[in-house]
């Protein structure tokens, strides 16, 4: 009995070998990009809520740039040390969302035990199976302001949506968490404000199934009544509008027509030509659960098995095929070609559509489906910002981690023949992905270091010229503007360089 007690607490393998790894390639990071600039901004607490009030009237609510430079009064130290356990804390809470508890309770059977520890696997390497593609990779883990923006907002959600989505899963919430969870709920929404839009695209979805059920308590009302209050602060913010309407942006963006026809139809090819195997999971998450219907007859069944199976079948064999791609714009050389296009946008959108009428059809007829329409409400609402102003890259990983608990989610339960060899394979991946990276930021590293001396023997009067070079860096596993020319008064006045030094930036 006792070796089976012990036998529980197998789980935490995973998560303790993959926090290791994490410290020791949290140990490489160095500053980048908006790092220098906030860090000049900042160093004290009136300077950074100054600059925070001056950040909410030209350019957003997000607090993200203010706990930023509150991790920077103590340089880098704190966030090498905070960032590792706040991605272990992601893939202990990724875990505990999909089978509803850390640490097994009951009688361990072998077959439980394997089961636990390949979720365990599977959760605690989702950094190796984030995309690298459009820097998403590079700029929430590997950059300080980037993680700042995007991993600890998510963290936080996941604390604060606990509560709502424990009772969507009919489980039992930790009563500890109930004081906690309302200030993380609104702390991820403050953060950025596509967090803001995901905990209240959730809760308008999760309503109505928890009123149908009679679920609904005082204490659920009060976390809606808070989701509603910190969107109506990040939509009523007038620096989001004025960076909407910025000189810097491209003037095809701006106005409806741009929206339509140039940052719509970048957004989605970035989704769909980009990041093709997160939108096929969507369209197999969807497709499993009509099947879970029990209603394999009738048109209606017919059709969301059909459209929804071409649909990954197209997404698969698109840039093979050589099929329409939406690219930018100015790239169009005729009307054809454009209309084309628009189709195209058309299709994925109206796909996307299909897959969220499948998963409510599925959610009314079972119930133990209602979390899967919450989770994907909440991955699209995340994208509603992004979509409009044709942004990518980081702004997915919102919708990226939440394809990956929903399908997660759904095919854990699954006792197919091959279903733990699948697991052991994607955790393997993303083992394999992840000791890529991290020999990847070690080696960025090296380079960062040999910038620093530079710097040094400037200081100590050896020398009067810096120059970096980021043809040296892998910009893919870093932010790839961290030393651009925009940057460089930044840097000049982050490393105390004399007047006479010259910088060149290559």
């Amino acid at each position: 009995m006792q070796k089976r007690e012990r036998n529980k607490f197998l789980v935490y393998i995973p998560f303790l070998f993959v926090l290791a790894l994490l410290f020791f390639q949290y140990s490489n990071g160095f500053p980048q990009g908006d790092d220098f600039t906030f860090f000049i901004k900042g160093g004290s607490l009136p300077k950074i809520f100054a600059f925070y009030r001056y950040y909410y009237a030209v350019a957003g609510s997000r607090m993200a740039n203010l706990f930023a430079q509150l991790l920077l009064l103590d340089g880098l130290r704190i966030w090498k040390i905070a960032t590792p356990l706040a991605i272990c804390g992601i893939s202990l809470l990724l875990f505990y969302y999909i089978r509803g508890y850390i640490v097994p309770k009951g009688p361990e059977t072998k077959e439980r035990l394997h089961a636990d520890f390949l979720l365990a696997a599977v959760c605690a390497v989702f950094p190796g199976l984030m995309p690298v593609s459009h820097n998403l990779y590079g700029d929430v883990f590997l950059w300080m302001d980037g993680s700042c923006n995007y991993l600890y907002p998510f963290f936080l959600m996941l604390i604060g949506f606990l509560p709502i989505y424990s009772i969507l899963r009919n489980r039992t919430f930790p009563k500890p968490y109930r004081f906690v969870s309302p200030v993380c709920f609104c702390a991820a929404a403050f953060l950025h404000e596509q967090m803001a839009l995901l905990i209240f695209g959730m809760c308008i979805a999760a309503v109505p199934y928890l009123i149908r059920s009679k679920q609904m308590t005082p204490y659920i009302w009060s976390l809606c009544a808070l989701s509603i209050l910190t969107t109506a602060f990040t939509l009523t913010c007038p620096g989001g509008y004025s960076r909407l309407h910025s000189s810097a942006r491209p003037a095809n963006s701006l106005g409806i027509r741009g929206v339509f026809l140039n940052n719509l139809p970048s957004y989605f090819s970035s989704i769909f030509n980009d990041c093709l195997f997160w939108v096929v999971l969507m369209g197999l998450c969807a497709l499993y659960m009509i099947h879970k219907t029990g209603d394999g007859k009738g048109l209606l069944f017919e059709f969301f098995s059909f459209y929804l199976t071409a649909g990954v079948i197209l997404f698969a064999m698109a840039t093979m095929l050589k099929l329409p791609c939406v690219q930018y714009i100015d790239r169009i050389d005729s009307k054809w070609r454009l209309l084309a296009e628009i189709i195209a946008v058309i299709y994925w959108i109206s796909f996307l559509a299909v897959c969220l009428t499948a998963m409510i059809r599925t959610a009314n007829m079972r119930r133990e489906y209602r979390y899967a329409v919450v989770l994907f409400a909440g991955m699209w609402s995340s994208q509603a910002i992004p979509a409009i102003v044709g942004s990518w890259g980081r702004p997915m990983l919102p919708l990226v981690l939440l394809d990956f608990l929903l399908a997660a989610s759904l095919f854990q339960g699954l006792h197919l023949r091959y279903g733990k060899s699948a697991q052991l394979s994607v955790a393997a991946v993303g083992m394999c992905s992840m000791l890529i990276a991290a020999g990847v930021t070690m080696r960025n590293y090296r380079v960062y270091l040999d910038i620093d001396r530079q710097i040094n023997d400037v200081h100590s009067g050896k020398s009067n010229m810096v120059v970096i070079d980021n043809r040296k860096f892998d910009l893919q596993f870093m932010y790839s503007s961290a030393f651009s020319v925009v940057y460089a008064k930044d840097i000049r006045e982050y490393y105390s360089l004399p007047k006479n030094t010259v910088l060149i930036i290559k």
